[in-house]
């Protein structure tokens, strides 16, 4: 869900922004009927949105790397240790980009992202405090609520990394 949510925010304003998905589940797999029906809601299509691996992704080069818990960026890290200054949960990622200030006019997303990760060691992904609550499984309110605090927090953060974006 949050990546068709941030893709919709960026399309527009940012079109150079690439943003891709991808977890630890097995690759091929389509998104379940109610994260397809809460995003439809939202005239937002995840209808032909197919998993793809970490692993596979990770092959890719990434400027950033947001993940919705604190083990999957774990896990990013595990794989590809040179990351780490540019993954973090998407919470992290937030409450950092507001207590350190939105990127500077002609800041680069790298620098930017080097200031909010200062001083951070691996440690602190050990918890799960970080973490958006995956709803499947649950009920369909249940990833409302998810849907609704992702959107929240990808406004939060495209204000901060973005912050000349209107809309």
């Amino acid at each position: 869900m949050a990546h068709v949510i941030l893709a919709e925010l960026l399309k527009e304003a940012e079109p150079d922004v690439l943003v891709r998905s991808a977890g630890l589940l097995d690759g091929g797999l389509p998104s379940t009927r109610e994260a397809i029906e809460v995003m439809a809601r939202r005239n937002l299509d995840l209808g032909s949105h197919l998993s793809t691996t970490l692993s596979e992704s990770l092959r890719e080069p990434h400027d950033l790397i947001v993940g919705m818990a604190s083990h999957h960026v774990r896990e990013v890290v595990v794989l590809e240790p040179e990351l780490l200054s540019r993954t973090f949960t998407l919470k992290d990622l937030v409450r950092r980009a507001e207590e350190g200030g939105p990127r500077h006019r002609g800041e680069s997303l790298q620098t930017y992202l080097e200031r909010l990760g200062e001083g951070r060691r691996t440690s602190e992904m050990m918890g799960n405090q970080d973490d958006v609550a995956d709803p499947i499984g649950q009920g369909i309110s249940v990833y409302e609520e998810t849907a609704k605090q992702i959107y929240d927090l990808v406004c939060r953060l495209k204000r901060n990394l973005w912050p000349t974006l209107r809309r």
